[in-house]
This record gives structure tokens, sequence and C-alpha cells, in this order.
């Protein structure tokens, strides 16, 4: 999706008003968020599982202090390790289906920020119908619905305080890549044609809330 900036920063736009100074980025990626993320931030931890993504990120933001890279998966690390920082924001963008005991990392999130009475900010795919061959292909264990991830968040023992579905056109052409022609990856001419259309979507989905998307925003408060 770095070929997506529209779709970035509007993605962006919807996690700003919720981010706090400490952030724990799950799953960093090459830095494509953790850049904008430090444009604000006191402090961002970086958890990246992928090693080379981890170097990338080491060799492109090492310079910054305010970052720290940790080159492990979250199921490998330990509450106590991370609530070290004093994190007031856990941020996951399409992380958490990838990982086999989603509630489990919920419970983490919790906890991690259990001190500092923090956010979990959290972006899935949503509508589990939708799973297909490519969800497949990239790792997914699932795709959630509203009600499902809301009952996870609770379960975990936090309290959800923004739920809402994202991008309805993105969800159709999952649809038909995935349960129509079998796909197991997005192109990038399709890429190239959506990050076009993102800025009509997103003014037209800010007027009209989508009663379903390709995504879920969750903003969690831990108790």
């Amino acid at each position: 999706m770095q070929q997506a900036p529209n779709y970035n920063n509007w993605m962006l736009s919807m996690i700003l008003p919720h981010l706090g100074k400490r952030i724990l980025e799950i799953g960093s990626g090459v830095g494509t968020m953790t850049t904008r993320l430090l444009e604000r931030a006191e402090i961002v931890c970086a958890l990246e599982p992928n090693p080379y993504c981890a170097s990338r990120l080491k060799a492109d933001l090492d310079k910054d202090p305010r970052l720290a890279v940790i080159n492990k998966p979250l199921e490998e690390c330990t509450a106590g390790e991370l609530s070290a920082y004093g994190f007031d924001t856990v941020l996951c963008c399409n992380v958490l289906e990838h990982i086999s005991d989603d509630l489990q990392a919920l419970i983490m999130f919790r906890k991690i920020l259990a001190g500092q009475k923090g956010k979990a900010i959290i972006w899935v795919p949503a509508v589990p119908l939708a799973y297909g061959s490519i969800d497949k292909a990239v790792g997914h264990y699932r795709r959630y619905s509203r009600g499902g991830i809301l009952a996870l968040v609770r379960a975990a023992g936090m309290q959800p305080i923004v739920s809402r579905y994202i991008n309805l056109l993105g969800l159709l052409g999952w649809i038909v890549n995935s349960h129509v022609f079998h796909r197991v990856e997005q192109s990038n001419s399709q890429i190239g044609l959506f990050n076009r259309l993102v800025p009509f979507l997103a003014k037209a989905e800010k007027l009209i809330p989508p009663p379903v998307g390709m995504s879920l925003l969750v903003v969690a408060e831990a108790k």
C-alpha cells in the first residue's frame, strides 16, 4: 500500500484524533505510518516481526531518538517489557487478523495501557463473508463483523468508544477479486485506480457513513 498515498492519508486522518503522544505501533512494516506518527509523538515503538522490514525501519529512521524498533512478534513480548515505555496508545492496523489468538492480543493491549488509561486503535478487515483467496494468500485468519470485534474488545477488558465501517468501494473490489476471479493479490493498476478514487470516496463516506465496508475502525479505552 505504499503505492496508495491517498489511502494512507485517509487512514491517518481517521486515526489522528485518537492518538496520544507515546505510541506502540504493532506491525510497522517498512514505516509508512511510522514516519507520520513521529511528526507528533514523543515516542514511537515500532514492533515489527519481519527482519527485512525492521532493518529498513532502522536504516531509514534510526537517527530519530524518539523511535525504538523491536524485531519480534507481539506473541513473544510480555506486557511488562512493553508497559515500561509508558504507552498511552496502541495502534494496530491490519495486524490483528494475522494473529491466531486475537483475544490474547487484545488483553495484552489492555495490560500495556492500563497504567496510562490509554486507547487501543484497531483497524481490521471487515465482513467475514468476504473472506476469500486474497485473505488466504496474505495470511489472514479471519475477517471481522462489527459485533464480533466489539465483543472481543469488551472480553479483553476494554470499552469501545468508536466503531465504524470504512471503504465500501474497496469491499466490492475485494469480493470480485477473491470470489469471482479467485485472485491472490491486487494488481498495481487496481491499487493505482483505487488511490485516485480515494479523495472522492473519503468525502462521500464522511457525509454518509457506509453500513458496511472493507475495513472496521475500533477505538477502545483501557479500563
